[in-house]
């Protein structure tokens, strides 16, 4: 993902406290999970926040409580 694609996606985040949820402001999926668009493709909210903040996750799931 480009930096624009990374400001972009934290653009669409209610940045909140470090142990609070931050909810996802834009697209969501029919079962309600975010939704972002890079990259010519849709990738899930919780899937880019975590590999923005960690590492590639592969064919692991990245799963939230919130």
């Amino acid at each position: 993902m480009t930096p624009e694609d990374i400001a972009r996606f934290w653009s669409h985040v209610d940045v909140r406290g470090a142990e609070e949820c931050w909810p996802w402001k834009r697209a969501r999926s029919g079962k309600g999970y975010g939704r972002f668009s890079a990259e010519h493709r849709l990738h899930t909210a919780s899937r880019v926040a975590y590999e923005i903040t960690h590492e590639p996750l592969g064919a692991a799931e990245a799963r939230h409580t919130c």
